[in-house]
């Protein structure tokens, strides 16, 4: 048992113990090494084992033979029960282990050079690689095989006058290019005569040598075994891989209630479910996520406005049932009603509670502004300002003030002491042994844009040296510039310019409001923001209005979420909640700060990451309230013991990516092995031409708006001219209206995932619907224009399937290249699912179907003009296996192929 798990690769061996439970898998050591050396699996790297040189037989005969009892052989049926055996076939390895036994028998019988197993996997098997289009399928280079040849030395040579004599150079024996000149020989003359290891099994048509590599070709007969393979109904190369062994959880989407799903959200929703198919797909057991954002601030604020709206306006909920479709995108709109509501922006040019107009009573030098040691800014003075404080009452205070272009008599914006500035309290400061009593903040710090500053006169006479007799600039010598530090623009904001009424004592916020009606709008905003914080406390406690009309109106977004994701054809399997997730994640705080994994600092509660260079995780803020960092620990304790997940996949924005390294670091400092397997899918944001989406902002494209738009766009494209009179096909309305849905999906989900995921997207619903270049409708396109070469050629009688000859495609370089790439298909889903990046398969389809267009698109490739019965044969089942594996891949991308289109 562990001389098997020693030596096959993890992939392989967790298969196999997926299906026999990890006991012992045959009563003979032999057979297992005969399994290993005949059963095209994927990945299985064939030199961890002795090789011989029999035929390598088809998987399905391997294993039925493989089992050495009854039983077991009964256990293997079950397990593969519902799956396809041809699933494991992979030409490309199999072709690559003859190649390296040709290389090693040649390296024996002509160099009498015998590799051990390990030289085999290193010298030989590790340096595969695929060559460049046109020169074959498998590249072996031949360095590191030099130093098997040993090395000599060159005749020292004579150095200059007055130079020491150079050391001799150690040179190879034999080079790479020799080598390979000879390997190739030999190889060559083993495939015309199909001797030694290619003895009744030869996948190569010839070998060609070059700078040191052998490159290999295979035959049309060998690729095109993949065609049956592909077309066998019950059978299919296509099918989705046995068992892998693990559970892996997928948790997508999570969006937040009470704010309007839009255009941004569609990337998050086509990647996770893209993955939700693809390890499906690849054997694993797979669940399906949601967690719905649920509570919180926006939350609040939404509930907030309504209950305001409905107790001073009349608002009545259950008209707006009646009356809209989109209840989830009414409540967004009453979301970014509230934003705006409880920003102080809203009413206010200068939204700066505290600050008030203060007069300059003098200004004079830092005292120790001549003193070299103490580095005393230019800039700074000493200012004594007049003020009144909230009493009324006038005083006075110092400042250290750092800013330019004001004088006495000049009328400033002052924080006093106690007063909040830039989110912190202004405080009295010894500023180089003067007391700072509060701030007098810049023009620019309040918002206001000043003329640009006029350049320094030595700037300007710099300018003036750069020009030449006739005044035109210079040209500069090319090199790398030098940085210029950004000129700070510290201009003092003069208040009686901009106001001339303004008086000692006003607030900045009344100067600026933009409502003269309105009161105070200070205290009007802190009335509204105490009144949400109110409202958020009620919807925790329970029991009352607030929470009675969270609930109601939190279904109705829910509703419209799963209406969004049936239309997008995206599937969960099990929704988790915020709001489920707070009450057990301070309980878990709790009891691993009574384990000591977790610790108090500033009065905070969190896991100390230091060691990982995170920093401190806060799970518990001093006021006792929690963090998402809190909550997703708790959502991953739910998963492990729940679930009894192995992998557990997050989708979520690049944003997050610190979170989420905090978070898997914590999990596995709590025990969970698991965490070794946690994996944060970054994304990068979706934007418009215009700028950043905003829901708070209303700088969205809402999703009703979307499915307008794309409908519009859809059927002016495609589908319009279906419905005209003496159209060609005729086209039932159920059917349209399909087909509008299905090519809305398709170019949605393409242009999400057709893009590397760190990187950001354009939305451009033009380009994404256009039926030519790289979209999905393209490629459905492609995929229904292949089905169709069949309803219009059929398959010639005189020809029987099994008896059809794939070595008339052996000309044909196009057809060759892309039997090939149909020939990995597996593998390359496999490395994609493994690398979470869909965008590597829609690149793999898209040059699928460039070159089979451009095969089609050869007249000397006519396949209801061909009057060769068997070549006609061989084209039309090579044109379906196309088709087929194109349309298996839109499928994992979440599109849905049509019939015709």
């Amino acid at each position: 048992h562990s001389f098997i798990r020693n030596q096959l690769p993890t992939s392989i061996w967790r298969r196999l113990m997926a299906l026999f439970g990890g006991k012992s898998l045959v009563d003979d050591i032999d057979a297992i090494i005969d399994l290993v050396n005949n059963w095209n699996v994927m990945h299985c790297n064939p030199y961890k084992l002795k090789l011989n040189s029999k035929k390598r037989a088809h998987p399905s005969s391997i294993l039925d033979n493989m089992i050495a009892t009854p039983a077991k052989k009964s256990k293997l049926n079950d397990s593969f029960a519902g799956y396809a055996r041809n699933c494991l076939i992979d030409l490309e390895t199999e072709a690559r282990t003859k190649l390296c036994e040709l290389a090693a028998e040649a390296l024996k019988k002509v160099f009498n050079k015998d590799l051990n197993e390990q030289q085999i996997e290193d010298l030989l098997s590790k340096q595969l690689s695929r060559p460049k289009h046109g020169r074959g399928a498998i590249d072996l280079p031949c360095f590191r095989l030099v130093p098997l040849f040993g090395y000599k030395e060159e005749a020292k040579k004579e150095g200059k006058k007055g130079k020491k004599d150079k050391k001799a150079k150690k040179v190879p024996n034999m080079s790479a290019n020799e080598i390979a000149e000879q390997l190739n020989k030999y190889i060559s003359t083993a495939i015309q005569q199909n001797t030694g290891v290619l003895f009744l099994s030869n996948p190569f048509s010839k070998v060609e040598c070059e700078n040191g590599h052998i490159n290999a070709y295979l035959t049309a007969a060998y690729l095109g075994q993949i065609i049956p393979f592909i077309l066998d109904a019950d059978n299919s190369y296509l099918s989705p891989l046995p068992p892998a062994g693990e559970k892996v959880m997928v948790e997508y989407s999570q969006p937040n209630t009470h704010k309007a799903f839009h255009v941004g959200h569609m990337r998050n929703v086509a990647l996770g479910d893209c993955l939700v198919r693809l390890f499906e797909h690849c054997g694993y057991q797979t669940i399906a996520a949601n967690y719905f954002g649920d509570e919180g601030a926006h939350v609040a604020k939404c509930i907030w406005l309504l209950k305001k709206q409905m107790e001073e306006e009349k608002l009545d909920l259950n008209k707006i049932e009646k009356t809209h479709n989109n209840l989830g995108e009414w409540l967004g709109m009453k979301y970014a009603e509230a934003v705006s509501k409880l920003d102080l922006n809203t009413y206010t040019k200068y939204p700066y509670p505290g600050v008030i107009v203060a007069k300059v009573l003098s200004k004079q030098k830092h005292p120790d502004a001549n003193d070299a040691a103490k580095k005393i800014p230019k800039s700074w003075h000493v200012v004594e300002v007049e003020y009144k404080d909230k009493s009324g009452e006038t005083k006075k205070s110092t400042v250290i003030c750092g800013g330019t272009d004001y004088e006495v008599g000049n009328l400033v914006p002052y924080v006093p002491v106690g007063e909040r500035y830039k989110d912190k309290v202004a405080e009295k400061k010894d500023m180089k042994g003067v007391v700072s009593e509060g701030v007098i903040m810049s023009a620019l710090e309040c918002g206001v844009e000043l003329p640009p500053l006029a350049k320094p006169k030595e700037e300007e006479s710099k300018a003036d040296a750069e020009k030449d007799s006739k005044g035109k600039k210079k040209k500069k010598k090319k090199g790398k510039k030098a940085e210029e530090a950004p000129v700070k623009d510290g201009r003092i904001y003069l208040i009686e310019q901009f106001h001339p009424k303004a008086q000692i004592g006003d607030k900045l916020t009344e100067l600026g409001k933009f409502d003269q009606k309105l009161g105070d709008v200070v205290e009007i905003w802190q009335k509204y923001v105490t009144e949400q914080q109110g409202t958020l406390q009620k919807i925790e406690e329970g029991g009352n209005k607030e929470y009675e009309l969270w609930m109601r109106t939190r279904q109705w977004s829910l509703d419209e979420f799963k209406k969004i994701y049936a239309w997008l054809g995206a599937r969960f399997d099990k929704d988790f909640f915020e709001s489920e997730c707070s009450k057990d994640s301070r309980r878990l705080v709790d009891e691993y700060y009574k384990k000591g994994i977790f610790v108090k600092s500033e009065g905070a509660i969190g896991c100390q990451l230091d060691d990982q260079k995170l920093g401190f995780c806060m799970l518990l803020k001093s006021n006792g309230s929690g963090l998402y960092a809190t909550k997703d620990l708790s959502l991953a304790q739910r998963k492990f013991s729940e679930f009894a997940i192995d992998k557990s996949i997050y989708v979520v924005d690049s944003a997050q990516s610190h979170h989420f390294k905090q978070v898997f670091a914590t999990l596995k400092k709590m025990g969970y092995k698991q965490a070794e397997k946690c994996k944060h899918l970054a994304y990068s944001y979706v934007r418009l031409a215009e700028g950043k989406m905003a829901t708070r902002t209303g700088n969205v494209v809402l999703f009703s708006e979307l499915v307008d738009l794309l409908r519009e766009d859809i059927n002016q494209q495609y589908l319009n001219e279906k419905r005209e009179k003496g159209a060609k096909e005729k086209w039932t309305e159920e059917e349209l209206k399909e087909a509008e849905r299905a090519i809305s999906v398709g170019a949605i989900r393409y242009g999400m995932l057709n893009h590397d995921n760190d990187k950001e997207i354009v939305f451009d619903l033009k380009k994404w619907t256009l039926g030519t270049g790289n979209t999905g409708p393209y490629l459905m396109y492609a995929c229904a224009r292949i089905n169709s070469i069949a309803k219009k050629v059929p398959f010639p009688e005189s020809v029987k399937k099994e008896e059809i000859d794939y070595s008339v495609l052996e000309q044909d370089e196009l057809a060759m290249q892309i039997l090939f790439e149909l020939s990995h298909f597996q593998m390359k889903v496999q490395d994609i699912c493994e690398n979470t990046s869909p965008s590597q398969l829609c690149d793999y389809l898209f040059s699928i179907c460039q070159l089979f267009s451009k095969w089609y698109a050869n007249k000397d490739n006519s396949i209801k003009e061909t009057k060769d019965e068997q070549l006609k044969a061989v084209r039309l089942q090579f044109s379906e296996a196309v088709g087929r594996t194109i349309k298996v891949g839109v499928q994992l991308l979440g599109i849905t192929p049509l019939e015709r289109m």
